[in-house]
């Protein structure tokens, strides 16, 4: 039996609203956080995400951090892909989206690009069907959809171009260490 539009529902991320599959557009931060958290436990393999700034007050607030705790060791084969400019990877203290993937190393992948070939200021795509993204990084105007397969791989086609350019911070790790 499926949920009902509008009921509560507890997953192994969490309990979250089942919404219908259809565009939600946000202007505040806090529309967008609710959102990040609703697209994050719609995931149920793979998370993409690319931010300008891991430090904005989304990715450091608890609850995402959790939620994405819960996706990574709840399931056994889920990845998490990370994009953010190199400034963000070798802030010091990390932020604490980094500081998650440094004690979860087996299921993050961490690489820095400057940005190009990514329409979105903000972007996190779930699976081939979730989308979340924000035009402008100074707004917090923006779309998500929890399903739409179309959106989702238009935004999943621009990260994986960049992931594919970007610097890898394990490979660099690797190497100065060998």
């Amino acid at each position: 039996m499926s949920p009902e539009n509008g009921q509560i529902i507890t997953t192994d991320t969490g309990s979250h609203l089942v919404l219908t599959s259809s565009p939600v557009l946000f202007t505040t931060q806090t529309e967008m956080r609710e959102q990040l958290l609703t697209v994050t436990r719609s995931a149920e393999k793979t998370i993409a995400l690319w931010s300008r700034d891991l430090r904005s007050g989304l990715f450091e607030s608890p609850s995402f951090l959790d939620v994405l705790k819960r996706f990574v060791l709840a399931r056994r084969n889920a990845k998490v892909r990370i994009l953010t400019l190199p400034t963000m990877a070798s802030a010091d203290p990390r932020p604490a989206l980094l500081q998650l993937a440094d004690r979860l190393p087996n299921y993050f992948e961490i690489r820095t690009t400057d940005g190009s070939g990514l329409d979105a200021a903000e972007l996190l795509v779930a699976d081939e069907r979730g989308a979340l993204y924000r035009i402008h990084a100074d707004r917090w105007d923006g779309m998500s959809d929890i399903y739409d397969p179309p959106v989702a791989r238009f935004y999943r086609v621009q990260f994986d171009t960049a992931w594919n350019k970007a610097h890898s911070l394990q490979s660099s790790d690797q190497a100065v260490g060998a």
